[in-house]
């Protein structure tokens, strides 16, 4: 398994939300309970949960953790079903990725989740390019492990 601390500079464009909002709709059905049910045991608005389920508003960071934590999932499980974490260690967030194979998950896991910590759109070039960068670090990493 490879290590990398992230500091990503980049965030998605808006597509993500509509992913975000899928996913959210699932955690919630999966625990059988209503928006208001859900908004209070997690401790937000009923607004606030709806806007995100829908896609409307992209949550804030606080706001996404809360939901996982109120769920019961790994704040990753909210972006991808792939064996991917993405969590913070003293004040830095830490990727982990378990093989090689997941390393394209790992970084639209690592965009994603950037967009709703910085809350600022980048252009497909720079997306591209932090893709770029952040899957070829992984890579790296994977290689020098394997030596």
């Amino acid at each position: 398994m490879a290590t990398m601390l992230v500091e990503p500079k980049v965030r998605r464009p808006q597509m993500e939300r509509r992913d975000l909002a899928s996913r959210l709709r699932v955690a919630r059905a999966e625990k059988n309970w209503g928006l208001v049910e859900a908004a209070k045991k997690i401790g937000i608005s009923a607004t606030t949960l709806g806007d995100a389920e829908s896609g409307k508003r992209m949550p804030l960071a606080e706001t996404v953790m809360k939901i996982a934590e109120g769920y019961g999932v790994p704040f990753t499980r909210l972006f991808t079903d792939a064996p991917v974490t993405l969590e913070e260690r003293g004040g830095q967030m830490h990727l982990d990725v378990p093989s090689e194979e997941y390393i394209d998950i790992a970084v639209t896991v690592a965009l994603q989740a950037h967009e709703i910590f910085t809350q600022e759109v980048l252009s497909k070039e720079k997306s591209e390019e932090f893709r770029k960068i952040l899957g070829a670090a992984l890579r790296r990493s994977f290689e020098e492990s394997a030596e």
